[in-house]
């Protein structure tokens, strides 16, 4: 079982979309997602559960950065052409 406020995000790599899913964390959060020089590309909020739509990103690696309960997680996310 994952603990609370725990994130996981999927498909990694993707390709037209990711969900980013937080355990256990009924509250909103934001995640941002970044490219390689540091330019926001992508914004959404949610809670538990978020899809965002990755089809108009650039192959290569972007961070993610997930802001819930006044912490922040940053993950890594391969997008694939």
């Amino acid at each position: 079982a994952q603990e609370p406020g725990s994130v996981t995000i999927y498909p990694n790599p993707a390709n037209e979309f990711i969900e980013v899913v937080v355990a256990d964390h009924n509250e909103l959060f934001d995640v941002t997602i970044f490219d390689t020089t540091g330019r926001s590309v992508a914004q959404g909020s949610g809670s538990r559960k978020l899809l965002l739509d990755t089809g108009d990103l650039s192959s290569g690696v972007h961070m993610v950065r997930i802001s819930l309960a006044g912490s922040v997680v940053l993950e890594r996310v391969v997008v694939m052409r």
